[in-house]
């Protein structure tokens, strides 16, 4: 006895997904024929290149940016966002730079992810393993007074 077919279209991706609407530029519309006929396919294909298949990326990123020097990059975390002297700026999509106000110390820094640990068990996996990752990279170099701070040039290109 032959199964049924329930109708429709059969499921383009054979996991958990559901049905979404967006309004997309016309450069981006054109620009994902050349990733994927099928605009769903070419928008997973797009999301799993830069984030990893399976969203797996390094909740931090070390980064040399000059001889002995490095840089911290982390993902997208809402909870460094309550951090009032801290910003991050987005330097490629979903990966950011951590600058702390010339005012704030490495080690306020320390002490308010610290302070963040007593409430991590709220928080989403990702976020949580940013968090943990981050304050042992901070802790271990404070220890070993291995930390400078570093002034960046920001323009306001609001003002006249």
């Amino acid at each position: 006895m032959k199964t049924k077919h329930p109708g429709g279209r059969p499921p383009k991706f054979n996991e958990a997904r559901q049905r979404i609407t967006v309004t997309l530029p016309d450069r981006i519309l054109k620009g994902m024929i050349s990733i994927d006929s099928d605009r769903a396919q070419a928008i997973a294909k797009a999301v799993d290149a830069l984030v990893g298949e399976n969203s797996v990326r390094k909740p931090i990123e070390i980064v040399e940016v000059l001889p002995g020097k490095t840089i911290v990059l982390v993902g997208p975390n809402q909870c460094l966002k309550e951090i009032p002297f801290l910003d991050q700026i987005e330097v490629t999509p979903a990966r950011y730079l951590l600058i702390i106000s010339s005012n704030a110390t490495i080690e306020s820094l320390e002490l308010a992810l610290g302070d963040m640990r007593q409430s991590l068990a709220t928080k989403n996996d990702y976020e949580r393993t940013i968090l943990e990752e981050l304050l042992q990279y901070i802790t271990h170099h404070r220890r070993r007074k291995a930390t400078t701070k570093s002034e960046l040039l920001l323009f306001d290109i609001r003002s006249k």
